[in-house]
């Protein structure tokens, strides 16, 4: 790094590349600068804002998870415990509460992420298509948890109905031999 900016060499860049009939090998003295070190900075603290909304959202996961086997648990058995409903009750408002706040944390970094590409444009400077490409990956990431819990909630109402079905419809029938 030299005058505040991060430089990658040519030779850095093609390194990994297949060879392309070219003479890859350049003088230290070639390089492209990628990134000036104040943009560096700020990328740096968009990408600890990235990967603590990517924590939050794996944690969801975990909830969601969780909410999938207690949902399970309370189909499999015969009679309802009061305390898997307690758990169940607690896991679904922690996924609520959590949902709320990654929901407010995504909607800040859209718009970092619009203000910063607002104000690069004349640059097309790769960190504002590095912000936008982690926005959009982290909204499909949310969309996708989210959805997967609203899917589990709507199949355990589902399977909760069949069951209550086929219990009354013992229960007809019982009634019926009496």
């Amino acid at each position: 790094m030299k005058n505040g900016t991060v430089s990658i060499s040519m030779k850095d860049l093609e390194d990994g590349l297949p060879e392309n009939g070219r003479d890859n090998h350049m003088s230290a003295s070639e390089s492209t600068e990628f990134l000036r070190q104040e943009h560096w900075d700020d990328l740096e603290k968009f990408l600890a804002q990235v990967n603590d909304l990517k924590q939050k959202i794996e944690q969801l996961e975990r909830l969601h998870s969780e909410m999938r086997e207690i949902h399970g648990k309370i189909l499999v058995t015969p009679t309802a415990d009061p305390q898997d409903a307690k758990q169940l009750a607690a896991v679904v408002d922690s996924f609520t509460s959590l949902s709320k706040v990654v929901n407010t944390l995504s909607k800040k970094l859209n718009q970092d992420a619009q203000t910063f590409e607002k104000e690069s444009s004349n640059t097309g400077g790769a960190d504002a298509r590095i912000r936008s490409n982690q926005v959009l990956a982290l909204n499909r990431l949310i969309r996708t948890v989210l959805t997967d819990f609203n899917n589990e909630q709507i199949r355990y109402k589902e399977r909760c109905k069949a069951r209550m079905h086929q219990c009354l419809k013992i229960g007809k029938h019982l009634f019926n031999y009496i």
